[in-house]
């Protein structure tokens, strides 16, 4: 068996054990150590399958270093959130945040095509716009830290979708539905189930790292 069918399979299988775990503990899980390890595990397990591709392909597809960079910040993003104390959230969010500027950066810098970044910029504007006034109707405090983290989500989708990369631009969307369903159910504007969430943020990653895969080959 070959390094990356092996990550393949425990990436799988971490993924499905996640999942069964946070369907059946309905809250955020942060005190059940199990939940907060195979969590934690996902994006280095996913990463380690992107780095076995790179080596059996004899380096023809190379780990580019905003790529590797978002990677961590995600695995970071992902060990704050399962923390508890006062600020552990917001460096959580801060390290998605960053992970998702990464991205946004790698997304431009392999070639774009400005019209079709104007005119997904303009949709998301219109989204973004939507979003925060229910951020606003929901009294959501404080609105600016949430208004700036969606305005960078949104701007993240634009960017992958500009890149014509199809399996990116998917990731990215979903992505955005998991943070921004994290958000509501954070500010209590709309309670959405953690197991979908979770399930919608592994898709995403998948999407993003099949994406980067294909874009680097």
């Amino acid at each position: 068996m070959s390094l990356f069918v092996l990550f393949t399979v425990l990436f799988a299988a971490d993924s499905v054990l996640h999942l069964y775990l946070q369907a059946r503990r309905p809250d955020d899980g942060i005190d059940h150590i199990p939940l907060a390890v195979t969590k934690c595990l996902i994006v280095p397990l996913l990463s380690a399958c992107l780095l076995c591709l790179a080596v059996q392909t004899d380096l023809s597809f190379r780990l580019p270093a905003l790529l590797s960079a978002a990677a961590f910040l995600y695995f970071c993003g992902d060990l704050f959130l399962t923390l508890r104390f006062s600020c552990a959230f917001y460096i959580g969010a801060g390290a998605f945040l960053a992970g998702h500027i990464a991205l946004s950066v790698w997304f431009l810098a392999g070639g774009f095509s400005l019209p079709l970044l104007l005119v997904s910029a303009l949709v998301l504007s219109l989204l973004l716009v939507r979003f925060v006034l229910k951020l606003k109707r929901a009294k959501a405090e404080p609105l600016l830290p949430y208004a700036f983290y969606s305005l960078i989500l949104f701007a993240f989708i634009a960017c992958s979708a500009a890149s014509t990369n199809v399996l990116a631009a998917a990731g990215s969307a979903l992505f955005a539905y998991s943070d921004c369903a994290i958000v509501s159910n954070v500010t209590g504007m709309r309670k959405r189930s953690d197991a979908v969430i979770m399930l919608s943020y592994i898709l995403a990653l998948v999407l993003l790292a099949s994406g980067a895969a294909a874009a680097a080959v």
